[in-house]
């Protein structure tokens, strides 16, 4: 029942009695299996870390150099300055020796500046440190973010270093809201004082009359007017900043982008991706500290925060295991 043989006369070619069904099925699947699976990617640097030189690598010279500088650290001195006591220690610059101060460790010294009064007595100090306090497990990371060249976003995350496309992420936000929105019947929608009249082909005002219905859903309202005019009365709150007209041209090249005349719920998703990458951020834009983190709090809200609508990557993560490895710390 599901295929058709009787479309070739020679049976050299079946069909699907309902393919586009039998699409909308496949794409149903395809998209809930994508929307629960981690997609994040990884980036992996393909060129080997060098190894590090080993050259004149002397393990006995390393461990003494350790043990001075734990000394040191002690405000023991080196071993250098065991022979001369009374010595002030010395730092090599080029060639000449020039003094530099004694080390003295913490609370050996006199008030340090900006910390409390050491005449108060300190309740803090007469108590020893815990252990348990030293190994505590640190609180999850708060998501801050810095906007580099005004295009992406530096953040981490317990992976590693996380870099976002701004307008990537900006654009999956507004997708998925937008989304909710028409599917909810709650999508915000203005109406023009004077509306504008857009000159279109003949095919685009064919194309625009078609799915008057999919636009009002987006808050976009069209009417005829006369020849291969459309008139723009209403169009979508969060649009306000960017010509009707402009928007309108480019939602016409997604509908004629196809041959095949598409359904009604992919055209609608289709639509939303136009609207979203028309009002989302763009590469370039400056961002505010509150905006970079607005954004990254909205990204965790996201049912697929790994791509943008249109497929490209939202985020690239670069693990601490790959880091270590660029800087040879593994």
């Amino acid at each position: 029942d599901l295929v058709d043989v009787n479309v070739h006369p020679a049976k050299l070619e079946v069909r699907f009695t309902d393919g586009r069904r039998l699409y909308s099925q496949l794409l149903g699947t395809l998209r809930t299996r994508f929307l629960t699976s981690d997609l994040t990617a990884r980036a992996r640097l393909d060129e080997p870390a060098a190894p590090p030189s080993l050259s004149g690598h002397d393990p006995e010279q390393a461990a003494r150099h350790r043990e001075e500088t734990m000394r040191w650290a002690r405000g023991e001195g080196s071993a250098a300055e065991g022979s001369a006591a009374g010595d002030e220690p010395t730092r090599r610059w080029g060639g000449d020796r020039r003094p530099v101060p004694e080390f003295r460790p913490f609370g050996a010294g006199g008030p340090r500046p900006g910390l409390a009064d050491p005449s108060r007595p300190d309740p803090a100090a007469a108590q020893p440190v815990r252990d348990d306090r030293l190994h505590a497990t640190p609180p999850p990371p708060v998501a801050r973010g810095l906007q580099v060249h005004h295009r992406y976003l530096v953040t981490e995350n317990a992976e590693g270093l996380v870099v976002i496309d701004q307008h990537a992420l900006h654009e999956r936000i507004l997708y998925e809201q937008l989304r909710r929105r028409v599917l909810s019947g709650t999508l915000e929608s203005q109406q023009l004082l004077v509306p504008e009249p857009v000159a279109l082909s003949p095919a685009e005002t064919a194309a625009v009359l078609e799915s008057r219905d999919v636009l009002a859903q987006l808050g976009l309202v069209v009417e005829p007017f006369g020849g291969d005019t459309i008139l723009v009365s209403s169009y979508p709150a969060m649009l306000a900043k960017l010509n009707p007209a402009d928007v309108l041209r480019q939602i016409v090249e997604s509908l004629l982008e196809n041959d095949r005349t598409p359904d009604r719920r992919d055209l609608l998703d289709e639509l939303l991706h136009t609207v979203a990458c028309k009002a989302a951020v763009k590469a370039g834009d400056y961002l505010s500290p509150d905006e970079v983190a607005t954004l990254l709090q909205q990204r965790h809200l996201c049912h697929d925060a790994h791509h943008c609508p249109h497929g490209r990557p939202t985020a690239l993560v670069f693990s601490k295991e790959e880091l270590d490895k660029r800087f040879k710390r593994i």
